[in-house]
């Protein structure tokens, strides 16, 4: 049986004169489960004023609150109780006084015009707040009390609130010094199952609480919610393990958590025993007690449809023209709004345009004005700096050219005399450069033949290993060389012919310098003979150089 302790009981030591507060305390269970209780006395009055009994288990604890007032000095007292049967056994018991406080003090005289608002609430720290001449928020003592001071006349809305509480609200006339309670209703915490209701979760009993906000551990390890073992093995009992099944089903199904599918069939059991005549009388004439039914029914449906379109007929009849008129002007304020937010969105999308035009207007004018200002320096600093140095140049230029005339006659019979020695010059290194490309691209052409007889050559090397390795291995080994082969021609054709143009990619990058160089070679070769080839040298120079080229591509796209 169990043995309660109580580890804890308070309540204010004083309070207001007819207030409500708060007295809780708390017992645990120091001896094996069994039920304990508490109870709270008045013992001024002589009376309970509260009590309550739980079956508890070792070491559990279990807490009751209430709300009680008094009106004079009065001792609580609370008492633990060991439950045996119908005997309650004293267990320990605490005991408290509390006084009555004194009222405050009443509030000095206003001033003129000036009061004093003192506003009730009897929820401690409330939030209290006025609106109307003057606005003003304050948290409630204790005790419920907020004071507001120097108000001036008028009206004033009281609004009293607290998490847990509706809020209240009150509208008052202020023209005198005044007490006003305004009190926020409790809203207790939501209703989860229904009191004295029972279920098992995790092999234990649970009860709900008086209140319905939530369980209590009612009977720990409770034989009602064990589980009475798994099915057989099919191949062992196959009836026995299908029954089960259809058992343990059902028993989920239907939720029955203090009894199951054998509880189910106690009701269906009772049911019987009660309407088994009934049942006979039923199926005793089952067609005329059917088309009576149905009789009954359509009367008593046939009325009720009357009745609610009598009904409806009625509240049509009077409420038809009230919704009318509502539709008429949620339709007129609807059109209304309409009008006024498309004037409006005109109205200020034609300013808008205004401002913009007027904003590219400034912009241009500003923007022409910066570009005057701006040529006009640039033509001044000209004037003052650059014209002179230009004025310098041209009178070098024109002293240069005339120098340039003066010297003609003087180059001419200069160039007459050295013509020979240019001329063998310049014969002997245009020989030289062509037969420097020939043989330049000639080495290129041998080292790319090269190189493909090279790639052409492994690729048959290894071609034959894998042709051997085909024969030694079979039609799989076969898939997979034809795979290596179609991966080496892709290198080959992608990467690595790529990889050799690039190699030799700085070709394309001298043909058109040597190309200008040759031509250059001619140009000044005609210029300084006035002849179109140069002997000795057979063909256009320029041609032989881009059929060169062309070869080299050829050799490097194959």
């Amino acid at each position: 049986m169990g043995v309660p302790k109580i580890t804890k009981f308070s309540c204010p030591s004083s309070v207001k004169a007819n207030t409500s507060f708060t007295i809780s305390g708390e017992i645990q269970n120091v001896g094996p489960q069994g039920w304990n209780k508490i109870v709270f006395v008045d013992t001024t009055q002589g009376k309970t004023i509260a009590s309550q009994k739980w079956y508890m288990t070792p070491s559990q604890k279990k807490s009751l609150s209430v709300g009680y007032s008094i009106a004079k000095e009065t001792t609580i007292v609370m008492r633990a109780y060991q439950v045996q049967g119908t005997l309650d056994i004293l267990a320990g018991a605490e005991s408290r006084t509390i006084s009555i406080q004194a009222p405050p003090p009443p509030p000095p005289p206003p001033e003129e015009n000036k009061w004093d608002l003192i506003v009730e609430t009897s929820v401690s720290n409330a939030e209290v707040s006025i609106s109307g001449p003057i606005t003003a928020k304050k948290i409630a003592d204790t005790d419920g009390t907020a004071v507001f001071y120097d108000l001036k006349e008028g009206e004033y809305t009281i609004t009293a609130s607290k998490t847990g509480y509706e809020t209240a609200t009150k509208t008052i006339t202020l023209n005198k010094n005044m007490t006003v309670n305004v009190f926020p209703e409790y809203i207790p915490p939501p209703q989860v199952c229904t009191p004295g209701e029972k279920k098992c979760m995790n092999g234990n009993l649970y009860i709900c609480n008086s209140q319905g906000t939530g369980w209590e551990l009612y009977e720990e390890n409770s034989p009602v919610c064990q589980e009475t073992g798994g099915c057989p093995s099919f191949w062992t009992d196959p009836i026995g393990a299908v029954v089960c099944w259809i058992l343990s089903f059902l028993d989920q199904a239907l939720h029955l958590a203090t009894g199951g599918f054998l509880t189910l069939l106690a009701n269906v059991k009772n049911f019987l025993n009660h309407y088994s005549s009934a049942i006979a009388n039923f199926f005793s004439d089952p067609i005329r007690h059917v088309r009576d039914y149905v009789l009954n029914t359509w009367t008593w449906l046939n009325d009720v449809v009357g009745k609610i379109t009598s009904v409806i007929g009625d509240w049509w009849g009077s409420t038809a023209k009230t919704v009318q008129s509502w539709i008429n002007n949620a339709f007129t304020q609807a059109w209304n709004w309409i009008t006024d937010t498309g004037k409006w969105l005109v109205d200020n999308v034609y300013n808008l345009l205004q401002q913009t035009g007027s904003w590219l207007t400034n912009l241009w004018k500003n923007a022409v004005e910066f570009w005057n200002d701006i040529t006009q320096h640039i033509w001044d600093w000209w004037n003052s700096s650059i014209k002179a140095v230009w004025d310098y140049i041209q009178n070098i230029a024109i002293s240069a050219w005339n120098f340039i005339k003066n010297i003609g006659t003087w180059i001419a019979n200069w160039w007459q005399t050295i013509w020979v020695g240019v001329k063998a010059f310049i014969d002997n290194a245009v020989n030289t450069a062509i037969s420097f490309f020939q043989s330049l691209f000639q080495t290129l052409w041998t080292a790319i033949d090269n190189i493909k007889k090279w790639v052409t050559d492994y690729i048959a090397a290894r071609i034959a290993e894998l042709l051997n390795l085909i024969n030694a291995g079979g039609a799989s080994i076969q898939d997979l060389i034809n795979t290596v082969i179609e991966n080496i021609k892709e290198w080959v054709q992608n990467y690595f012919m790529e990889s050799l143009k690039g190699m030799f990619g700085w070709i394309n990058d001298l043909k058109d310098t040597i190309t200008a160089v040759i031509n250059a070679f001619l140009s000044l070769y005609g210029i300084l003979t006035g002849e179109e080839e140069i002997p000795g040298v057979e063909g256009d120079i320029a041609e032989r150089y881009k059929e060169l080229m062309q070869n080299t591509e050829n050799i490097l796209e194959d």
